[in-house]
Parts: C-alpha cells; structure tokens; sequence
C-alpha cells in the first residue's frame, strides 16, 4: 500500500495522517485478540497504571507474539514507512497502549525524539510512528492531542524546553520512558505559544484506521472516561541509515531495538494465514 500523493502531503504539512479502515474486521479480530493475550502476560516491558492494577502498554508486544510480529511486517504499515522515510527500516519499538475503559490515564505532552535521541543515541529524526486503532477513537475516550506542524522544530529552537522530571534521573529506569511520570514533558509556556500558534487537534478515527505521525510532533491524550477501552498498537520504524549510536547504558532491547536489519514485507494476507509468514513453530525475536 502507498500513501496518495493528498497523504503525503498531509503528512509533510501537518506531521500526521490518518488512513482510514486499513484492516478488515476478521483481521482486526486476530490483532485485538492477540493484543488482549499479550497484555494479560507477566512479563518484561509491562507498565502498569498509577493504581498499579490496570495495564497502560506492554513494551516490545511482538516478541510475544507470531501474529503481531506479522503485523510489523505487514505491507499495509511497512510499504508506507519506507515511502515516508524514503529509505529501508527497521522497528525500533513496538507497544501497546491499552487505555482501559474508566481507568486509562493521561499521557502528558511530550514528542518522542527528545526521549530516541537523549536515551538511544538515535542520530536524526528519521523515525516514524504508525498507529493501529484497535477500537473507535472518538472525543470522549482519550484521543491523542496534536500540535499541527510541530514535527518541523525537531530539538531545535523552542523544541528544546522539556521539562525532566526530578525522580527519573537514572537513564536506566526505563518506566519513566512510557509510565504517567514521562522523564521528558513539554514546558507549559512552550504550549501556550505554540498551540497559540498552530492550534490543536484531536486525533479521531474509525477501528481499523491507521494514524502515521512523525516523531517530533508534540501529542498528548487525557483519561478514557468512556466504559470501553481505547486500544491503540504502537509500530515504531526508523531509517536503516538512522541507526543507533553505541550507549553506555542501553535501555532493554523491547524498548529500543538495535538489530538494523533492513524488514522484509510478508505477504497482504499474511496475518489471515500464518504459515505464509515463516514464523511457525518458531518464537519471535526482534527483527
């Protein structure tokens, strides 16, 4: 799938594009399943809420998981990031945001790159996320927030007033990287003028939809205050060419990937048949 020449630019002028109703319903019903067994798991690269009961993301989701693992290989996302990016990629992170009804809490406003480029050594903005809605994103269950054109300041200029949070002085403590407490947040005089600027948008779509947005746009989400969830799945690819720079402290691999082979697409009915994406009888490892 390639992005129309009206997406692209979208893409370029605002820093975010949404593809509306990309996957099909059994499709869906696949991914969302696999998401669910996923976020009931113990394991590594879970962030819990503040009441420390509800699941906020699962980190590194698609080593768990043969179908997810399909899914960051899927020409639908992969097609599109290599347009964009107008390089080969790689995943550098793969989550999911769980946002649970009543009780999926806020992410405060921030943009990636500060936190790929301050922790991973991630040279350039040369990164890209592409979102799966895994349930329909309205106004009333915590959509993303976005600062339109704010992808062009990258950590130039204003971009560069975040605010580090006291506590999460230690690189190493990744939980601070994607819990509620964020590590990075962008300075309230900086929104003022920016939003003043470039207004804000709320980030809205159909269940199956696919949001592309650049690393550097600032975004935030409030409360799920609807009783269902708002499931989002997270794919991270950047530029082969963008590779990491060696960090003496590295964050975990499920949250920054530093193998730079080059994806391979499977095929566009890979996810409906799983013996086609040569991963069975075989545990996923990141690619």
């Amino acid at each position: 799938m390639r992005l129309r020449y009206s997406e692209v630019t979208a893409y370029e002028r605002d820093g975010y594009v949404v593809i509306p109703e990309c996957f099909s319903e059994s499709e869906l019903r696949l991914v969302g399943d696999e998401a669910e067994r996923v976020l009931a798991l113990d394991i590594e690269g879970k962030v819990l809420e503040d009441d420390s009961v509800t699941v906020r993301s699962v980190n590194g989701a698609h080593l768990h998981s043969e179908v997810l693992h399909t899914l960051g290989r899927h020409p639908r996302l992969l097609e599109p990031a290599r347009q964009l990016l107008n390089d080969e990629v790689y995943i550098h992170q793969f989550k999911i945001n769980a946002k649970r009804a009543l009780a999926g809490d806020v992410w405060h406003w921030h943009h990636d790159y500060v936190f790929w480029h301050n922790e991973d050594g991630m040279p350039d903005p040369r990164a890209i996320n592409f979102v799966l809605f895994l349930d329909d994103v309205t106004e009333f269950n915590g959509p993303m927030l976005a600062i339109p054109g704010t992808h062009r300041l990258g950590l130039e200029g204003e971009a560069h007033e975040v605010h580090k949070v006291e506590s999460a002085s230690d690189s190493r403590d990744w939980h601070h990287h994607t819990s509620k407490q964020l590590k990075y947040t962008l300075d309230p005089s900086l929104l003022q003028r920016i939003i003043g600027q470039n207004g804000v948008v709320s980030v809205k779509g159909a269940r199956g939809s696919i949001l592309i947005f650049h690393c550097c746009l600032f975004d935030s989400s409030g409360t799920n205050n609807m009783p269902w969830d708002r499931r989002l799945l997270f794919v991270t690819y950047n530029s082969v060419s963008n590779r990491l720079l060696q960090q003496s402290s590295p964050r975990p691999s499920f949250m920054a990937n530093r193998d730079f082979s080059p994806l391979t697409a499977v095929p566009d009915d890979a996810l409906m048949d799983p013996r086609r994406n040569g991963m069975c009888g075989r545990q996923p490892s990141m690619i």
